[in-house]
């Protein structure tokens, strides 16, 4: 199989296209909120803004976070390496959880078991179904942030946006370049169209 030629390495291009460049934009909004953190903040070297959860008193209280929309860029990440996940993996498409620990068998090292489960369970079904990670933590998308996936903050366990960013990046490249996979990727990736077309078609292009 010539793997230029397959549906999910097209995809793969366009992913690479528009994910890539949203992630740009993540870059400069950080840049522009941490010139905005300088000029409204007192001089900490421990100053590490993160996504609040709403009903804390950090949030009621503490001072103006100066926003960079990492909340809908680490859910973007998450979709990424979902769809990525399954199509390595197969199986049931909706299983997003054993999708995502597909996906971090391509990175090195790899996350402990129970990182996963809270990377999951916690922070990508919290963004997904209610915006905010679950159970009050927060995230961070911010320069001094550690090289950690998780750190501890005020508020519990801080997700590192960053990271987490890094580690999309690296399992995608490594998805993308093993030509092994593609065989069983484009497999996965067909079935995968197929059942949107027979399965969650929509009324409104029944007509087109």
């Amino acid at each position: 199989m010539e793997y230029r030629r397959t549906e999910v390495y097209n995809f793969f291009l366009v992913l690479e296209q528009y994910a890539l460049g949203d992630l740009r934009l993540l870059h400069q909004l950080a840049e522009e909120a941490e010139v905005k953190d300088a000029e409204t903040e007192e001089e900490n070297s421990n100053f590490l803004p993160t996504t609040m959860y709403p009903y804390g008193f950090e949030f009621n209280f503490g001072k103006p976070v100066n926003c960079r929309a990492t909340i809908p860029f680490a859910l973007m990440i998450f979709s990424c390496m979902d769809i990525l996940g399954f199509v390595v993996r197969g199986g049931n498409h909706k299983a997003t959880k054993k999708n995502i620990e597909e996906f971090y068998k391509f990175i090195s090292p790899p996350p402990s078991q129970d990182e996963l489960d809270c990377l999951v369970n916690l922070f990508r079904h919290g963004l997904a179904h209610n915006y905010f990670p679950k159970l009050g933590q927060s995230i961070s998308y911010h320069s001094k942030n550690p090289s950690t996936l998780f750190f501890s903050d005020s508020l519990g366990n801080c997700l590192n946006v960053n990271l987490l960013e890094e580690h999309f990046m690296e399992g995608f490249r490594n998805i993308k370049a093993n030509e092994s996979l593609y065989s069983t990727m484009e497999a996965n990736f067909v079935q995968l169209n197929n059942h949107y077309i027979t399965s969650e078609r929509c009324n409104l292009l029944a007509s087109r």
